[in-house]
């Protein structure tokens, strides 16, 4: 062998896509999930795979629909308390294999990834108390806007929250509104 090279674990890469919002690193582990399990790596195949996994950690898609791993998808359809169902995981005392997604693979409000200062989010006005309080995933599309993720209370507490907006402008103004929402879960705003 002339040479050997190993990858970041799985956990480093979930956090990755997480922080930054990278679409391609969630495909290809979108399809990941599905050849692991034994199904095919097509759209349906993943999207299959992705339930049956979220299942058997005891998630339910009720009503909602997965077609990518990026969210990308028009298709895509589920909400808020779903999202909030997938992000309780890693805070399960029966989860211990989740926990290092707890803190650290999410975007930190004014800090890091797609919340960080490139962005310009949290750096001013009411929701700047909660830089460094909240973690949580941003999703945008035309006419759609959404963040989930854990904010830390007023009481020390960690407190899971998923806002979804429809037809509603694709904007800085409207991601700093959702910020403003997610903001009053620290009771800092």
């Amino acid at each position: 062998m002339i040479a050997e090279t190993y990858g970041e674990d799985l956990a480093t890469q979930v956090g990755f896509m997480l922080r930054t919002s990278d679409n391609d690193a969630a495909e290809v582990l979108h399809r990941m999930v599905a050849v692991q399990t034994g199904y095919p790596a097509t759209w349906e195949g993943a999207a299959e795979a992705q339930v049956a996994a979220l299942s058997t950690l005891g998630v339910t898609i009720g009503h909602g629909r997965v077609h990518d791993g990026s969210g990308l998808s028009r298709a895509d359809r589920l909400s808020p308390a779903e999202v909030v169902a997938v992000l309780s995981l890693p805070f399960a005392d029966t989860r211990p294999n989740l926990a290092s997604l707890r803190s650290g693979s999410l975007a930190v409000a004014g800090v890091t990834g797609t919340l960080g200062p490139a962005y310009l989010r949290y750096r001013s006005g009411p929701t700047s108390c909660a830089q460094g309080l909240i973690e949580a995933k941003t999703g945008s599309l035309s006419g759609v806007i959404a963040l989930s993720g854990r904010a830390v209370g007023a009481d020390g507490r960690v407190k899971l929250f998923s806002f979804l907006l429809n037809r509603v402008p694709s904007t800085l103004a409207t991601r700093r509104a959702v910020d403003k929402l997610a903001t009053t879960v620290t009771g800092c705003w």
